[in-house]
């Protein structure tokens, strides 16, 4: 159900190792976990239907032995029992890591150990957010491994991104573009995709933000820096352009300076996750989005594909929707009054 719903499964690339495991081993097992307890729910609910005095929640008890579900994890997924015994750690909610998820109010576990060997499977856990559980624990468990797969993250948004371009229309430049003025580096572009045909130029800022969670504080300061950065990556780049001649524009970018009009370079920011934040309206000399918003506006092959997603993205902006004023609500709780609206 969550990975259906959600994205929080898409946070690495699938070959990214963690304790020497592929990130997608991990994946594929809270998959499966899920697959087995919706098993088992759609079992309680057609004996339910048979014997209706029974009640769910005993039905839904399920206690599990170390020894057999790692075997399960270790078949499934065709690795070792002890690397079997790795991901399951990372769902599972035991004495060495209650602490820290305490304090970090991260999401229910999908599993629960109760004594040496045996665990309490959690529907909560495996079908509410388990991926989320799963994140944190990696990042507990592998704090370097998760430095090292955050900084491969970049250039697998942008082989992703190049793929809605066709290669034979479009020069994709595979690399980071650095920009110096006075020999001192100002910035870099992380994407850069130029048309063959009508000269468009895409400049393009890739951000991938771990997600939040454990607070509207937390999430709050997300948006600030999202903000923050990419506001001045457009500064930068803008005022880099602007004192550029073409021919340092295109000796920059590889390309003959004749592929090369000022007035045809397009900035986009494109967040993995987040592309708008609520709050200050974005300023409008460049258009934000979010990836899988790309993804569901424009297709491959999409003819004059810089100026068609440059304009889809500005159109579909949801700041471009009008505001809609709820009246305030008034609830009491005893001595406690909460307004909403």
């Amino acid at each position: 159900m969550d990975a259906q719903q959600a994205v929080e499964w898409d946070m690495f690339p699938p070959d990214c190792l963690f304790g020497g495991i592929p990130y997608e081993i991990y994946v594929d097992t809270i998959v499966q976990m899920g697959g087995l307890c919706l098993t088992h729910l759609q079992f309680a609910n057609l004996l339910m239907s048979k014997e209706p005095d029974l009640l769910l929640q005993n039905l839904l008890l399920r206690i599990c032995l170390e020894e057999d579900t790692t075997k399960l994890i270790a078949e499934n997924n065709g690795i070792t029992e002890e690397e079997a015994r790795s991901v399951f750690s990372s769902i599972t909610l035991d004495d060495k890591n209650k602490d820290y998820h305490k304090n970090s109010h991260s999401a229910a576990a999908p599993y629960i150990k109760v004594s040496n060997t045996q665990y309490l499977c959690s529907f909560h856990g495996c079908l509410g957010r388990p991926f989320e559980f799963m994140l944190a624990e990696l990042k507990r468990r592998f704090p370097r491994d998760w430095d090292i797969n955050t900084g491969l993250r970049e250039s697998r948004f942008r082989e992703q991104l190049y793929a809605l371009f066709d290669e034979k229309k479009y020069i994709r430049i595979n690399k980071n573009i650095v920009l110096k003025s006075a020999k001192k580096v100002i910035t870099d572009i992380d994407a850069c995709v130029m048309d063959t045909e009508n000269g468009d130029i895409a400049f393009l800022q890739l951000k991938w933000q771990d997600l939040t969670y454990d607070s509207s504080k937390s999430l709050s300061s997300k948006r600030k820096n999202y903000y923050e950065t990419t506001s001045k990556w457009v500064d930068d780049v803008l005022c880099w352009v602007e004192s550029a001649t073409t021919d340092e524009i295109a000796r920059k970018l590889d390309v003959k300076q004749d592929r090369v009009d000022k007035s045809k370079i397009r900035l986009f920011v494109l967040g993995r996750f987040h592309g708008n934040y609520s709050g200050e309206k974005p300023r409008q000399d460049c258009v934000w989005g979010q990836w899988y918003s790309v993804l569901n506006l424009v297709a491959p092959g999409t003819p004059n594909m810089v100026a068609h997603l440059y304009n889809v993205l500005a159109s579909y902006s949801p700041y471009n929707y009008p505001h809609i004023d709820r009246t305030a609500r008034t609830h009491v709780f005893g001595d406690y009054t909460v307004r909403i609206g």
